[in-house]
């Protein structure tokens, strides 16, 4: 009876914070952050840009993009965000219109990543209390779901996929040493992705985490 209480709450956490997403990032009026000149420096290396007009692509957010080759652009920008984007634009060749690539499909990978992040985090809390397993629940969803986070899923700055990424293997490093839910090793799989981040604050986490990798340090 307990385990089966236990997987309900767990399922049931999960299914929150999927509406909390879905419901600001794909139901109208979606959230998103708008361009601050950095999208090119992703999506331009695939000829892909907004012809919205300048002035009102920094107030607003573009959610149809275009493929065309004068919005190519060699940022020489290696981030884990390209790989990201290269899933979106799979997305977008089954699901979208031909040329047009719609932002909520960038949405939906970020999403579908914090997802799973979350599932993987949700076995670590097993052996509390059913009062104090909700609590954290729902702190974890106030904080996590809240718009100041899932705003940067509908976006193509590379500070989404360092956060995305450092979660996961986070998550996925307490799981290895705790002995609870997925052990996988998240930090030998994930660590390369964060190599292709030129932002020192994300590099930052390499050290600790490459401890974690090798059970030096213990979430």
């Amino acid at each position: 009876m307990e385990k089966s209480v236990i997987k309900g709450s767990e399922w049931l956490a999960l299914l929150l914070a999927a509406a909390a997403i879905i419901t600001q990032s794909f139901v109208p009026p979606i959230v998103g952050i708008a361009n601050n000149g950095d999208f090119p420096k992703i999506i331009g290396q695939f000829d892909v840009g907004s012809p919205s007009d300048a002035k009102d692509s920094f107030r607003f957010v573009d959610t149809k993009y275009v493929v065309d080759s004068r919005y190519h652009y060699e940022s020489r920008f290696y981030s884990s965000e390209v790989f990201l984007f290269e899933a979106a634009l799979g997305l977008n060749s089954v699901f979208g219109r031909p040329g047009v690539l719609d932002l909520r499909l960038m949405g939906a990978v970020h999403a579908a990543l914090f997802l799973l992040a979350f599932y993987l985090f949700l076995p670590l809390v097993r052996l509390l209390s059913m009062a104090l397993r909700l609590v954290v629940f729902f702190v974890v969803l106030l904080i996590f779901t809240d718009v100041m986070y899932v705003s940067y899923f509908n976006s193509f700055y590379m500070d989404t996929a360092a956060l995305l990424f450092l979660l996961l293997s986070v998550v996925s490093s307490c799981g290895r040493f705790s002995g609870k839910g997925w052990q996988i090793d998240g930090c030998s799989w994930l660590r390369p992705h964060f190599w292709w981040l030129p932002r020192r604050r994300t590099i930052r986490w390499e050290f600790p985490l490459r401890c974690c990798s090798h059970g030096r340090v213990a979430c």
